[in-house]
């Protein structure tokens, strides 16, 4: 799961990331978003699901939404407070009883974040690495703690509809960790239970608002070492190569008014049981192919005499930059493949399109009081690190 590194297509930092908004790395297939963090003692994953709506269609609420009832009665009133250049009133009276009743509408939502609780890495860390490459569509974490290098490699399959995620080590039995879903959407009492072959955890629920069921499929395949189920949490211990399968939906359907489809639960578990069978090197080669095709589909290219710069870490790079610095004039061939990546990663044939959050969202509620709270970071922000 390596390819060759070209600076322009790869943003890299040498610290883990702190601020969603402006540090973390997003990763995508157009349905499922994830965002990581990249913490040595702790990988937080950010998970989206673009049907994750905390508005309607739901339980009773009506189909019209953001439609105000009435507002044709206040027309004459408009109308009189205008001619009598009663303009403040007249707005007053507009925004009162025609602008859009968010009130039920909702926002994009998330899932939660999964937890994967290091253990067992003793000694100074050194040698740390966040990357996502553009090229590939491929997060990596690595470090080395004490005398051991670690490697995490995710990636977001769009032709088999997974997340996965690999966690290797240098040696043999050292890699020791807690995996967990911490789920953002419990008021109807989601179920956890341990999958039927003891190898990964099965959750079923119902998103808190709309009553929209969900599904989430967990798969974990160690090469040596052990799995357990210990209540809702998978302790993998004494192992030096997993691969996690993550496979989630919901049963939304382009099908007005209520937007209602099949049941995730047998879905999900398809997904996630081919997903398995085809292995870990296939699930990348497909999913490489896939992105390169897009990716590939263009490119932009701006002679530099300065290369030297290219190579220094991206929070680097733009910091010579904001400075007034633009000997790098590959930091605008970086800043161009990211524009491309982020709405390949959020935008597919079969999903919901990109919103102003693209596929990711950590709250809860994308929406403040009526007004999006746009996380997406584009593509200078984002370089920032």
């Amino acid at each position: 799961m390596t390819t060759q590194r070209s600076y322009n297509d790869i943003l890299w930092y040498r610290y883990p990331a702190k601020d969603w908004n402006k540090q973390i790395l997003h990763l995508g297939n157009g349905f499922i978003g994830a965002s990581f963090y990249g913490d040595v003692a702790e990988e937080r994953i950010s998970i989206s699901e673009k049907s994750f709506w905390t508005g309607g269609p739901g339980d009773g609420n009506k189909p019209q939404y953001g439609i105000k009832q009435g507002g044709r009665l206040v027309v004459p009133e408009i109308r009189k407070r205008i001619l009598n250049g009663d303009i403040t009133a007249a707005d007053a009276l507009t925004a009162e009883h025609f602008m859009g009743d968010y009130s039920h509408f909702g926002g994009l939502s998330t899932v939660g974040h999964l937890s994967i609780k290091m253990a067992g890495q003793d000694g100074p860390i050194a040698n740390y690495e966040r990357s996502l490459n553009l090229q590939t569509s491929t997060g990596s974490v690595r470090y080395q703690a004490g005398s051991t290098e670690y490697t995490r490699q995710i990636f977001c399959s769009y032709p088999d509809r997974v997340l996965v995620i690999r966690l290797t080590a240098s040696k043999q039995g050292v890699l020791n960790f807690v995996l967990k879903q911490e789920l953002a959407h419990t008021k109807r009492n989601p179920v956890v239970h341990a999958s039927p072959q003891g190898n990964g955890l099965d959750i079923d629920g119902n998103i808190d608002d709309n009553n929209r069921p969900y599904s989430v499929r967990i798969r974990i395949v160690v090469g040596t070492g052990q799995v357990a189920v210990v209540n809702d949490t998978l302790v993998v211990t004494a192992a030096q190569d997993v691969t996690i399968v993550y496979a989630i939906g919901t049963d939304y359907k382009l099908l007005p008014p209520f937007y209602r489809g099949d049941d995730p639960k047998p879905s999900t578990l398809k997904v996630a049981e081919i997903a398995l069978r085809k292995g870990i090197t296939n699930l990348y080669k497909r999913h490489v192919a896939d992105v390169r095709r897009l990716y590939d589909a263009s490119r932009l290219e701006i002679t530099s005499a300065h290369k030297a710069r290219e190579v220094l870490p991206t929070n680097e790079r733009w910091d010579l930059y904001a400075r007034g610095d633009y000997q790098d004039v590959g930091l605008k061939v970086l800043a161009f493949n990211m524009g491309r990546y982020l709405l390949i990663a959020s935008s597919r044939p079969g999903s919901l399109p990109a919103g102003l959050q693209g596929a990711w969202n950590e709250n809860y509620n994308a929406q403040w009081s009526g007004n999006y709270q746009v996380n997406i970071n584009i593509p200078l922000i984002y370089m920032s690190g």
